[in-house]
This record gives structure tokens, sequence and C-alpha cells, in this order.
């Protein structure tokens, strides 16, 4: 399973709460086998920058996922 987060959802790792600890879900996520890319220009455009959860990604990236998937969810 691969996700590639945009827009805000490049701020995934800032939203951790105690009952909801975002950043452990996703180091669960990657942990069993699937990947997380950040779009570059949104972490950009936030004053940010890559992570070892959310490598940058290009729309390169964003293509191949789109392309080789067989579903496709966004919100």
């Amino acid at each position: 399973m691969n996700v590639f987060l945009a827009g805000k959802g490049v701020e995934a790792e800032s939203l951790d709460t105690e009952k909801f600890p975002v950043t452990q879900q996703m180091k669960d996520f990657i942990g069993s086998g699937g990947t997380i890319r950040s779009c570059g220009t949104c972490i950009k455009l936030r004053g940010s920058g890559p992570t070892d959860i959310c490598p940058l990604g290009s729309l390169k990236d964003m293509h191949a996922l789109i392309k080789e998937s067989d579903r496709l969810v966004t919100f």
C-alpha cells in the first residue's frame, strides 16, 4: 500500500494527540510494508522539510502511484 500526502496532509506528523497517535500509526503503516511520500511543493509552501516517515515525493512519484493502483482514495 502506498500513500501520497498533498496539501494539508503533509502536516500529518504534527497532528498527534493522546487519543490519536498519528505519527505512531504512520510508523506502524510503514512497518507493515506501506510507503508514504509527501508532496515536495506542499512541504516547501509550509516552510517544512522531509522527515524519515514522510520523505519528499514528486509529481512523477504521484503519477506512478496512481498509474499502478487499482483503487484511489482522495479526501
